[in-house]
């Protein structure tokens, strides 16, 4: 065999074997794995029942597990400085410990066993699934599928505004009924013990699920493997199924596919946006598919290893988490630790190494390749996924497309299997016929990050005087560090600094190609520094809006907040810029700051998009957030400052809790100067020893360990004090509710009423 022909042999396998993760193939691939409908329909009640599930994993096993951990023999270190060599030893390493030393599967185990979890017998397999319905009369019913390496803990972030829409800013209309079920070799689903379980099985078996669950009517979410499945379901067509929405489309077409596969160049007559498709589809086909031709060839010779060892089962999915998530190959930047060992952990007590990776095995055409789909779709189109289906492509396959504006938006969705969020719902609950939107947008739903770096110390003086060179090098020094730490929502505000905050920042961007793209950007108006005074006239918040956006370089805002409640404010000619501003396309998302129930309520009632943050003081020193709520009742509390029921207010409408002054301007880890914050801080050190972590992170979980999710706003411009608040943003608040009482009654310097 000559190289040229070896080569094309080998771009052919791999261009199949990437293939297998994504989107059904033809409609030849249906026949696989065919089940006798007959016996389907004559099944034993008792194989049909819906059984509850609980989990419950042996302590046993976890206890096998750390001990495994701890015997772990590491390979040698790799020869390059890079990544190029597969992931480097140190990363694993770091992993490893943490999961070893920290981490606990009992939290999530928990969270698991919250939700209402059932099992049905499918084609002679128990299925595992999530169903939660919502409050709302005529909630329409979906079936959401994960991926590999996923499950369906990928899901848990959109149940709430899927199920629950008007506690997320959204209507009644837009709530759905959630059926999230483990594929068979998944999860606690049953293992296949027989070839046939490919994509086209699945699928039945989900028809039949959502029929059995008493869902006449229903659509279809995936990405990953779930727009196979849901791919294959559209073609199936079984009745009832009313549309399907996927994230990882199949859309190239033959003539592109055929040249991927010969390994021939680009041709000329493809659009900038066709090009970059392009380009990522032949890197992923040589450079990136060697994980799935394993799988696709010698699914079981893979196993041996992942299922005896969990520290290379954790470097097998750790590579991916890195390869597949939008953040540079750090995935720590977009997901904590706990969230990719949950996922690894339940790939690990269920033994679904083996058996979740047969499913690549079953399907093993390259599934990117283009398929038709005849009834109602919607494909959303993310900036990090393994290509960006370009829209000329997506035309040919959807049939009559209404298409949305191409969305300038270019931020992720932070975590993995939020896509489903994404979809919505026609005013009569049902796709309209032949309607298929694709929207190249990365966001429907407003950010709420777990924290935010504050910018206020940026830019050098508080005053007009020009910046200097050595300002703009701070700023990137202090960007750099929340970025580390996985910190990638930035706080501004048009004031600080006179400006000069934005501006600077502005500068960074403009030198850091790519990084706007990473990140997410909040700034505030509503102060006049030039008369003291604040001002939202609707003119004013236009100019300033405009003033911000040139300084900081940008199109646009992801979030604009209102700094200061104005007594003059007419609230009709605030929502009216508000929504001008969000209409051309200069702010994505809108809310408040400094303001209680009442005040936001009130704007809420103008304005038909939902307020998305407030930001307040709230600290262990400011604590009259937390205790107005336990002085109702006792003589303190009138001379308790915060509004009363604003906390409850926020958290009930989905309205993100920002705390600005978190650290307490380091009256409990660096100085103090009463004989309380002496003790506080004396508590604090203690604490962060016990936790194994920094004082910094203790104080910022005291907030964050509230049910209200508060998110901490780091105002240090200190690099290192940004890195020492890593802990706090990567690992679960571990304060137990003693501690978290400790603290508090330390720091109030007197016993509660």
């Amino acid at each position: 065999m000559s190289e040229n022909t070896s080569e094309h042999s080998r771009r052919k396998f791999l261009a199949t074997s990437a293939g297998a993760l994504a989107v059904a193939a033809c409609a030849s691939t249906l026949l696989a794995g065919t089940a006798n409908a007959a016996t389907v329909a004559t099944a034993k009640a008792s194989t049909s029942a819906i059984r509850r599930f609980r989990i419950a994993v042996p302590q046993r096993d976890l206890t096998d597990l750390r001990n495994r951990l701890r015997a772990t023999r590491w390979p040698t270190k790799e020869t390059v400085a890079d990544d190029s060599q597969g992931l480097q030893l140190q990363r694993v390493q770091d992993l490893v410990k943490y999961w070893t030393t920290r981490y606990d599967w009992r939290k999530v185990e928990a969270k698991l066993n919250s939700l209402p979890q059932f099992t049905t017998e499918i084609d002679g397999l128990d299925i595992h699934f999530l169903h939660i319905r919502s409050k709302h009369e005529n909630a329409l019913p979906i079936v959401i599928t994960h991926g590999w390496p996923g499950s369906v803990l990928e899901m848990l972030k959109v149940i709430g505004p899927l199920t629950d829409p008007t506690r997320h800013g959204g209507s009644a209309a837009d709530a759905f009924h959630v059926v999230i079920p483990s594929m068979p070799g998944y999860g606690f689903s049953g293992k296949p013990t027989a070839a046939g379980w490919g994509p086209a099985r699945i699928a039945r078996a989900w028809d039949v699920l959502m029929k059995r669950l008493g869902y006449n009517e229903y659509v279809s979410q995936g990405g990953d493997w779930g727009s196979v499945v849901s791919d294959v379901l559209a073609a199936q067509k079984p009745a009832g199924l009313l549309g399907i929405h996927v994230n990882m489309p199949a859309t190239v077409p033959p003539e592109i596919a055929k040249i991927l596969t010969d390994g021939g160049p680009a041709p000329a007559s493809l659009s900038t946006e066709e090009r970059v498709a392009f380009d990522s589809l032949n890197t992923l086909y040589t450079r990136g598919s060697g994980y799935s031709a394993m799988m696709v060839t010698r699914p079981e010779t893979v196993g041996f290893g992942l299922a005896d060892s969990p520290a290379g089962l954790a470097a097998w999915m750790y590579d991916k988490f890195a390869a597949w998530t939008y953040s540079g190959g750090v995935p720590e930047k977009v997901l904590t630790r706990d969230e990719m060992l949950d996922d690894i952990t339940l790939y690990w007590v269920t033994n679904t190494a083996v058996s979740s990776s047969q499913l690549y095995w079953e399907n093993n055409a390259n599934n990117f390749n283009a398929v038709d789909v005849s009834i109602p779709a919607a494909v959303t189109v993310f900036p990090g996924e393994l290509y960006r289906a370009p829209r000329s492509w997506a035309e040919r396959r959807l049939p009559r497309p209404a298409l949305l504006q191409p969305g300038r938006q270019r931020r992720p969705f932070r975590r993995v299997g939020a896509a489903g969020a994404v979809l919505e719902r026609t005013s009569r609950g049902v796709p309209l016929p032949s309607l298929i939107t694709l929207a190249r947008v990365d966001t429907i739903t407003a950010p709420a990050p777990p924290a935010w770096y504050g910018c206020m110390g940026l830019g050098g003086s508080w005053d007009p005087a020009p910046y200097a060179p050595a300002d703009v090098d701070a700023a990137e020094a202090a960007i750099t560090a929340s970025l580390d730490i996985g910190v990638t929502a930035f706080d501004h505000a048009d004031i600080y600094r006179h400006g000069k905050a934005e501006a600077v920042f502005g500068e960074v961007l403009a030198r850091t190609p790519g990084l706007w793209e990473r990140i997410v950007l909040q700034t505030k108006c509503g102060i006049r520094l030039d008369g003291g005074f604040y001002d939202l006239r609707g003119a004013s918040i236009t100019a300033r809006v405009a003033q911000s956006l040139e300084r900081l370089r940008t199109e646009y805002v992801d979030v604009l907040l209102l700094h200061r409640p104005d007594p003059l404010a007419d609230l009709g000619e605030v929502a009216q810029a508000l929504h001008r501003l969000r209409e051309d396309g200069l702010v994505r998302h809108f809310g408040v700051s400094n303001m209680s129930a009442a005040q936001i309520s009130a704007l809420r009632s103008r304005v038909d998009f939902p307020l998305v943050a407030n930001q307040l003081e709230m600290s262990l020193a400011r604590r009259d957030w937390v205790e107005s709520g336990v002085l109702v009742n006792t003589s303190a509390a009138a001379a308790n400052g915060f509004p009363h029921g604003t906390l409850e207010y926020c958290v009930e409408h989905g309205i993100q809790l920002q705390s600005w002054g978190s650290l307490a301007q380091g009256v409990y880890t660096e100085r103090q100067a009463t004989p309380v914050e002496e003790a506080t801080a004396q508590l604090v050190k203690e604490l962060a020893a016990h936790h194994d972590t920094t004082p910094e992170t203790i104080v910022l979980w005291w907030l964050m360990r509230h049910p209200a999710r508060i998110a901490p706003v780091l105002g240090s411009t200190r690099p290192e004090r940004i890195r020492a608040c890593g802990d706090a943003v990567n690992r679960e608040p571990a304060l137990t509710h003693e501690e978290w009482y400790r603290l508090w009654i330390t720091a109030r310097d007197e016993p509660l009423p």
